[in-house]
């Protein structure tokens, strides 16, 4: 293009050396600059359209927005179009962005436009605007595509949470997207260093997300989710905003990346062309403090998670010597409880806006130890506070022993006392696993608090936590832990529960206000249940067709699971879906009659929106076991055989041994190979039967020699 061509597109009258007429010359500079700022816009986007990048683009966008959302309903898009779709989309946009500028660059049309009397700003921003708002265009087309196939595959469109996970994540991914394409594109020295630099930062997101996931507070995560990603989207699949606060902040960052790069861009040009460069430089100077603030507040939120963390693990390391003493030196082992609760009346008030609680508990507690006792052992999280304790009408001073409270009041065996108790404090504690995950939790849009949590009183002396896996050499105060790795409840109990302060549906280990159960757990969600398949659903409206597919696979397991041994039901069976920050056990898995969630299968809304036939049975058809076997037993010995029972069904329902045997499973097997698999699955009905309260190892060992015995006489079965 020509310099008048140019000069003509922005509607000048080209002059010798001054490239403008004298009338605009003088024209007030802002309204000269507005002026230019229209031409540019005018002009790049004719350019614009008639090459190949816009359509190229769209074509790709719309093909991966259509084909991720087939099948599936708006959660799916949120999911993996966050996770695949909007980088690639963001990619494509950067390579045509970089190329045409490059094209600028080889055409020397800057050089031309140098003789124009005008400052930079309207050159630079001209062409940023036509670039974002083309690819803004495209992304709405992509999106609407996405809409469309979900409609066109027979699944509710939630058009409201399309929409507004549009408005989180694009604009502010497109501007960073955009403005560092046009800075590396208008200062690249060859069009491979161009390209290279502008696949750099494209990459640079994702990379820094995926070290700083591997980490640590001083960089977090949540910082560098420029494109999207599970922690910005206001995830349809999830029903929450992963944290708005970490979504906010994120959205300043990205934001102020894209105004950095511009800054830097105008001060480029403008020091090429002598002009003021001052205002350019202020404009820098601002962005960067935005980002440096904005995360500045994201690693301070990450760093109080981490605190929390680091306050357990000293926690931990204070009580081992302790628990060592009791145990007589085995770290894992538990000792005997001495006493047992039964029949709580419990009343939990919530306070989300304080992510707390109150509770106050009545309860029997009684002396199942055959000897004496001198004061009364319970297990309560040392994070709360106790308000007040009576037994049998009478106050008493609870002496305190980490997560302990011992009640100065003599229990005779068999004697049971009335116990009233009253605690509360703050429940905000995390995990580290796949960046930090809160293990208990309250706040206005989700609650969880898991029996293994300890928030109301247990039995006896337990361990709620201890560490484990391996410590960062460069981070070792910042061990993972994990919540579920000791067995902690009680036998049996029967549980009366009134909660309230919150307007979320809260689910429990019973049914209505009552429960008989193992271990109590509170689940806060914002949807109401359903019964789907024979399950009792809560999940949000977007995932509701998921959540049906994945009701009717689990029922099936379920009923392959009965065929084997009956199953003991002490309430319904739900599936909860939970907020993506929370931590019910491993993540990404569904947890089921354990210490933590008795009845229950947990879920993160990402893990139904990624669900495919045969999914649940592939993958978690073990973790449905969980509800005729809990997890983890009232003993360690208990949970060890519970673990390898559940092993050995599932071996019996897909034919795949363990990677890693125990002894109990290799027991079973031995029995199904000598006796057959009707013998085995005998020996498992025996140990199911004396549920709750047991099976011990030695009845294991007696159920087997007596099964076995009857096989040698010649009454075994055949597999």
């Amino acid at each position: 293009m020509s310099g008048q061509n140019v000069a003509r597109e922005w509607g000048e009258s080209p002059a010798p050396g001054v490239g403008a007429t004298a009338d605009r010359v003088g024209a007030p500079r802002w309204g000269a600059g507005l002026h230019m700022l229209l031409a540019v816009v005018q002009s790049q986007g004719r350019l614009a359209f008639r090459s190949a990048g816009p359509w190229i683009t769209l074509a790709t966008a719309v093909a991966l927005a259509a084909g991720i959302s087939w099948g599936g309903a708006t959660g799916r898009i949120f999911y993996h179009y966050n996770e695949l779709g909007a980088p690639i989309f963001c990619l494509l946009a950067m390579l045509f962005t970089a190329t045409a500028a490059r094209r600028e660059h080889s055409e020397h049309v800057e050089e031309l436009i140098g003789a124009l009397p005008y400052e930079a700003a309207p050159w630079v921003l001209g062409r940023f605007l036509v670039q974002y708002l083309i690819w803004l265009a495209v992304s709405v087309v992509a999106w609407a595509a996405a809409g469309a196939a979900v409609v066109l595959s027979g699944h509710p469109l939630d058009l409201h949470a399309l929409a507004l996970n549009w408005v989180v994540v694009v604009p502010a991914a497109l501007a960073y997207a955009t403005a560092l394409a046009l800075l590396i594109g208008s200062l690249a020295r060859s069009a491979v260093t161009a390209y290279f630099l502008t696949l750099l930062a494209w990459l640079g997101g994702p990379l820094f997300r995926l070290l700083a996931s591997r980490s640590t507070v001083f960089l977090p995560a949540p910082i560098f989710e420029f494109f999207a990603g599970v922690r910005v989207a206001p995830q349809g699949a999830t029903g929450f905003f992963y944290n708005v606060d970490l979504v906010f902040f994120n959205r300043l960052v990205t934001l102020g990346i894209a105004v950095a790069a511009l800054a830097v861009l105008l001060l480029a040009v403008a020091r090429r062309r002598r002009r003021v460069a001052l205002p350019y430089a202020l404009l820098l100077g601002l962005a960067l403090l935005l980002v440096a603030g904005a995360a500045r507040e994201i690693q301070l939120d990450w760093g109080l998670r981490y605190k929390t963390v680091a306050a357990e693990m000293r926690r931990v390391d204070a009580a081992e010597p302790w628990y060592e003493e009791l145990s007589g030196g085995a770290v894992m082992s538990i000792p005997t409880y001495p006493v047992v609760t039964d029949d709580y009346d419990l009343t939990v008030v919530l306070s989300p806006a304080h992510r707390s609680l109150a509770a106050r508990a009545n309860f029997a507690v009684t002396n199942v130890s055959g000897e004496p006792l001198k004061e009364i052992p319970l297990t309560l999280r040392q994070n709360f506070t106790v308000t007040g304790v009576t037994v049998d009408g009478e106050p008493v001073t609870a002496r305190r022993q980490g997560d302990h409270l011992f009640l100065p009041v003599p229990l005779a065996p068999g004697e049971t006392k009335q116990v009233s108790a009253a605690w509360e404090e703050t429940v905000w504690q995390w995990r580290l696993q796949d960046g930090p995950r809160a293990a208990a939790h309250i706040d206005e849009e989700s609650v969880l608090l898991p029996a293994h949590y300890g928030w109301y009183p247990l039995p006896g002396i337990q361990r709620l936590t201890r560490a484990v896996g391996q410590c960062s050499e460069f981070l070792p105060e910042y061990c993972p832990l994990t919540p579920r790795d000791l067995p902690v409840g009680h036998p049996q109990a029967r549980f009366r529960i009134r909660v309230s302060g919150t307007d979320l549906h809260i689910r429990h280990s019973g049914d209505g206000e009552t429960a008989v159960t193992t271990g109590l757990y509170l689940v806060g969600t914002p949807w109401p249940e359903e019964e789907l398949h024979g399950l009792l659903v809560s999940v949000s409206p977007d995932n509701r067709v998921q959540a049906e597919r994945a009701a009717a696979e689990i029922a099936g397991l379920m009923a392959e699971y009965e065929a084997m041994i009956p199953r003991q039901a002490l309430g319904p069976v739900r599936l909860i879906q939970v907020h993506d920050d929370l931590y019910h056990g491993t993540p990404w898995l569904p947890t089921a009659g354990s210490g933590a969630t008795p009845g229950s299968l947990l879920i993160h809304g990402q893990e139904l929106a990624r669900y495919w036939p045969g999914y649940f049975a592939d993958t978690y058809g073990i973790s449905v076991l969980a509800l005729w076997w809990p997890q983890y037993g009232f003993t360690v010995e208990q949970g060890r055989l519970y673990r390898d029972f559940q092993r050995y069904m599932e071996y019996v329902r897909t034919g795949e041994q363990p990677r890693y045997p125990d002894t109990v499973f290799e027991r079973l097997l031995r029995v199904e190979q000598t006796a057959g698999r009707e013998a085995a699955l005998q020996v498992l009905r025996e140990m199911h039967a004396l549920l709750p309260a047991g099976p011990a190892p030695e009845d294991f060992e007696a159920a087997i020699g007596r099964i076995m015995a009857t096989a040698d006489h010649g009454g075994g079965t055949t597999r």
